[in-house]
């Protein structure tokens, strides 16, 4: 077997190669698109009815739609999808709900890669070996594109306080307090044209309006 000695400089060539590597691939950011295919959704009721379903996200759930575990974070993720299959608009609010949700801006913070400790780490290493600051530079970027990611595909999934039209669905993420999360939760939808509010929730995810 042949054995193939480095000499300095191409071993140090070689260190910094895998390191940037390893900078890139840390720093990556893939999530895929939530898509109806995984939820229970509502289906057609005949006559005036609000209903709603919902998908409480295990930590696959997380991994696959959100690419971050922010159930080790300490938040519960809860898919709902909201039908008004009524001819009355429906008030729609997030203070609503049993449990207080948590602003998506927290959740998607708290698993933001740390680019100023992966820049400084790899920093501190440069001033002892110059070529480590290449992966610093570069760990800090792509940390920071992901971060932004993390906040716009957050962003773009969650469901907020909203007028619900006549014969509309809406559906997105909510977040709890993985602590606080009661699994028979409910939440209060208001009739905009009669005032009457209705309360839905697992044991009763269904309402006749008359």
């Amino acid at each position: 077997m042949k054995i193939v000695n480095l000499n300095g400089k191409s071993f140090l060539s070689f260190t910094v190669f895998l390191l940037l590597l390893s900078a890139i691939g840390f720093a990556l950011y893939r999530a895929q698109t939530l898509k109806p295919s995984i939820l229970q959704l509502a289906s057609n009721n005949s006559g005036e009815t609000i209903t709603f379903v919902y998908k409480v996200f295990d930590k696959r759930d997380c991994t696959r739609y959100l690419n971050r575990d922010v159930i080790s974070k300490g938040y519960q993720p809860i898919h709902i999808t909201f039908t008004n299959n009524t001819n009355h608009c429906m008030k729609f609010s997030l203070d609503s709900f049993d449990f207080t949700c948590v602003p998506i801006e927290e959740v998607a913070e708290s698993v933001h890669t740390s680019t100023v400790g992966r820049a400084v780490g790899y920093g501190v290493g440069s001033l002892f070996l110059w070529p480590l600051a290449i992966p610093a530079v570069v760990s800090s970027v792509r940390s920071s594109k992901a971060n932004k990611r993390v906040d716009r595909d957050f962003d773009s999934n969650k469901l907020d306080s909203q007028i619900i039209a006549p014969m509309t669905t809406v559906k997105g993420l909510v977040f709890a307090s993985l602590e606080l999360f009661n699994p028979d939760f409910s939440f209060v939808v208001t009739d905009m044209t009669t005032k009457q509010q209705y309360t839905l929730s697992p044991s009763s995810p269904k309402v006749q309006i008359c």
